[in-house]
């Protein structure tokens, strides 16, 4: 009698345990399920799976910071070449001054534009057009922006070397020319390195 108590109170224990243990695994599970697939995350944008895609995730930082930096310079940059004096040097040499001048502001305004549609993306949670239209038209302009603004600084920067005879007498000038010039290729270094962010972006929604 007393050894089929025995034996019934071990076969209990048992089952008790086993329930236990199959309750800590779905715990576990549910856990893990939500780690891998949150129902909403405003830290992150566009978490690519976990196989097949590459592992690296843009965090609301990485996205803004290169923007923010484009802002600082090109503001900089165009504010500095705009209050430059005027001193007597060849017409192809103000071209590229201008140039420079003219990128600056446009890139200025391309990275407000940017970080505004950052902050209604990350306020609403959602995209002003279709994803993938998105990040193709960003990549494009990003592109395009790099490229004409590495061509206006690499032109300025040429211009200021050709101008430094003119630079006798009028040192005001060459320092701000070649401030504004040294500011447009740290905004076109902001700018290349939004370009692979946004490369990225491409390259995780198709």
């Amino acid at each position: 009698m007393g050894s089929d108590v025995i034996a019934e109170n071990s076969q209990e224990g048992a089952v008790q345990s086993g329930s236990s243990d199959q309750q800590t695994g779905n715990n576990s599970y549910q856990l893990s399920v939500a780690i891998v697939h949150p129902t909403k995350d405003h830290t992150r944008f566009d978490v690519p799976a976990m196989y097949g895609q590459p592992s690296f995730a843009t965090t609301p930082l990485t996205e803004l910071a290169p923007r923010v930096a484009a802002i600082l310079y090109s503001f900089i940059a165009f504010v500095v070449m705009a209050a430059a004096p005027q001193i007597d040097l060849k017409s192809s040499n103000y071209e590229a001054f201008n140039y420079v001048l003219a990128m600056n502001i446009i890139t200025f305004v391309y990275s407000i534009l940017q970080v505004a549609h950052w902050a209604y993306k990350f306020k609403y949670d959602e995209t002003v057009l279709p994803k993938l239209v998105e990040v193709f038209i960003t990549f494009a302009c990003d592109q395009v922006l790099a490229y004409l603004l590495m061509s206006a600084s690499s032109s300025g920067a040429t211009s200021a070397l050709l101008s430094k005879n003119a630079c006798i007498g009028s040192e005001k000038f060459c320092v701000q020319i070649k401030a504004s010039v040294s500011m447009s290729f740290l905004a076109f270094f902001s700018i290349a390195a939004s370009s692979l962010l946004s490369g990225y972006q491409v390259l995780v929604s198709l």
